[in-house]
């Protein structure tokens, strides 16, 4: 994001495949000392929704992720050994 004439980025520290017949992002990697480490996010863990929006596509869930800017909050439904629950994640600037 370019903001007062500064490039401005940001990350959550996810990687994930996405299955889109069945609505799901598969994380395939977690950065270390990313919010999503720090968050408790695993490998291996479902991302079912975020911020209330169902995974539909790849571009879709990257286009949204992109455009959100350092500081901004991401809300995940994750689902991990048939248990699901809600984490909250800021946009860290790096």
């Amino acid at each position: 994001m370019i903001k007062n004439g500064e490039i401005k980025e940001g990350r959550f520290g996810l990687s994930c495949i996405i299955k889109t017949e069945e609505g799901i992002c598969l994380l395939a990697d977690v950065a270390k000392g990313s919010p999503a480490e720090i968050a408790g996010i695993q490998i291996g863990d479902q991302i079912l929704e975020y911020n209330g929006i169902k995974i539909a596509s790849m571009n879709s869930f990257i286009n949204y992720i992109n455009l959100m800017e350092p500081g901004d909050i991401l809300i995940l439904k994750i689902c991990r050994n048939n248990e699901c629950f809600f984490v909250t994640l800021k946009k860290q600037e790096f």
